[in-house]
């Protein structure tokens, strides 16, 4: 026997109200490690019910969930045997002419926008700001577009069901005329989901929206295409192999078998589940990563019904390095991912987090690398700060000897941690970035130089303008600061770091918790 679950995006949209759903989505939170407002909680939690009833249960049967799983399952089984990471690329190409509308729900679909993003990232979740992670790709037959991490719920099935797999991304595309529209909406309070008294009534704010926007189905066709696409990594040694396994839909062509659904979602996916699918299993991740989904009989059909299955080993915007013009920067990855060990060593045995330098190194096709290793980026000014919220998962520290006015509104809305370099600038921003939920540091100059020879260079030399002196410094402003900073080690070893940290401790420790 056999049934399907209610669509999981039904479930989330009545989830809000319902006090079960609400229960089961906050245990699993914190069991978690994530808080975006909606997932499999409800379906979870009937596991084992399923499972002693003897019933299978599909979570999702879609193309994300659904086919982007059984891509995984085909992966691990025939191309890969160990899968390192996966990147979920959900690109929806299609124009409908309406400058703010969505294919489904609207609720759940601003909700999923709107609330934290998350990934999975060596055994446990890693949460960041709403679409605070952006990427630029090139799809085969859609183009360039724009696309941001989102928390996506089988994420948790495929890192349950892939063995020893590291880093599991969700992305999806949106253009900024969405992006705009959401975030007005978002300031004036239109996407909670808290209830507020209006004329004498209770009303959900983020559901009298969805009652004035077009509903989906009524939404004219699309034209252009959407392209769903995995890209799978498998580090051996100091060299990678990738496999890009995707498809490509075009709108009119699907709006033809599909209508009046404006979304390509293949329609035919939920049946061959229930066809093919042995009984006595509960989760479709669970069936189709440990043998009891046959992905590639799965993909056949796909082809067969439409939706070819593509593979290959480089994308379409590859080039050959042989065409490029010299002189060009080459990074070696296995080199660079040796010294990224010893950086995770030294934050581990050390109990510190490292950051990124981009003015030392601001090659943003390593970030994703990079990322998996150190805890954030630091900038020196606005640009610095935009590509390490834009590029970087992580923190991003701002260390600026002066700061434009103009630019500081700007900063606030990407950097985590603010240091400034004088008492003067602490007055005029700390408290500023304080009630904006950031972090404050001053930069002192402990008068320590290490650097024979070159003390004109070195900011902890005697007479430097870049940091506080202990005869500057204000102590009235201690209430500010959540640290002190000081800047040394210009190709030194930690030798030179301790004698530096020594004249810290020396003159600015009684200022530290003991």
């Amino acid at each position: 026997m056999r049934r399907q679950l209610p669509g999981h995006r039904q479930l989330r949209a009545r989830g809000l109200s319902d006090p079960a759903w609400r229960a089961n989505y906050e245990k699993r939170c914190k069991e978690e490690g994530f808080s975006a407002y909606f997932d499999y909680s409800y379906q979870w939690a009937y596991k084992e019910k399923f499972e002693k009833a003897g019933l299978t249960a599909l979570l999702g049967t879609g193309f994300d969930p659904g086919v982007t799983l059984a891509y995984c399952a085909y992966a691990q089984k025939h191309l890969f045997d160990q899968i390192d990471t996966i990147d979920i690329l959900d690109c929806n190409g299609g124009d409908h002419g309406y400058p703010f509308a969505t294919n489904f729900n609207p609720e759940v679909n601003l909700r999923e926008v709107s609330a934290p993003g998350s990934y999975w990232e060596d055994g446990h979740w890693v949460e960041i700001p709403a679409m605070s992670i952006k990427r630029e790709y090139n799809f085969d037959q859609v183009g360039h577009k724009d696309m941001y991490l989102l928390h996506h719920e089988e994420i948790e099935s495929l890192a349950k069901n892939i063995p020893g797999v590291k880093r599991i991304r969700f992305f999806m595309t949106f253009g900024q005329s969405y992006l705009t529209h959401m975030k007005c909406l978002e300031n004036v309070g239109m996407l909670s989901t808290e209830p507020v008294e209006f004329e004498g009534h209770k009303i959900v704010p983020i559901q009298f929206l969805k009652a004035l926007l077009p509903d989906p189905a009524t939404l004219p066709p699309h034209r252009g295409q959407d392209q769903h696409r995995l890209h799978l990594h498998r580090q051996k040694g100091r060299q990678g192999e990738d496999r890009y396994i995707y498809n490509v839909c075009d709108h009119q062509e699907c709006y033809k078998e599909v209508a009046p659904r404006p979304s390509p979602t293949p329609p035919a996916c939920p049946p061959w589940w229930g066809h093919d699918a042995p009984d006595g299993q509960v989760e479709q991740a669970r069936r189709l990563h440990r043998g009891g989904v046959r992905s590639r009989s799965y993909m056949d059909a796909l082809n067969q019904w439409g939706l070819p299955c593509r593979s290959t080993r480089t994308p379409s915007w590859w080039t050959d390095m042989a065409q490029l013009n010299t002189p060009y920067f080459l990074v070696d990855e296995g080199l660079l991912k040796q010294n990224l060990e010893v950086l995770r060593q030294v934050q581990q045995e050390a109990g510190c987090k490292i950051l990124l330098a981009q003015k030392a190194f601001s090659m943003f096709a390593c970030y994703p690398l990079i990322s998996r290793y150190l805890a954030g980026t630091t900038a020196s000014g606005l640009y610095e700060a935009r590509l390490g919220r834009e590029e970087f998962p992580g923190e991003v520290h701002v260390f600026s000897p002066a700061y434009r006015e103009e630019e500081f509104q700007a900063l606030l809305g990407l950097a985590d941690h603010f240091v400034f370099n004088s008492p003067s600038q602490l007055r005029k921003y700390a408290q500023r970035a304080k009630d904006a939920g950031k972090q404050v540091g001053l930069r002192v100059n402990p008068e320590c130089s290490t650097q024979e020879g070159h003390a004109i260079y070195d900011p902890c030399a005697p007479g430097s303008r870049l940091g506080t002196t202990l005869a500057n410094f204000d102590e009235s402003l201690l209430p500010l600061l959540d640290g002190l900073h000081f800047h040394t080690l210009c190709e030194q070893n930690s030798d030179d770091l301790e004698t530096t940290a020594q004249a810290f401790e020396e003159k600015f420790g009684k200022y530290l918790p003991r």
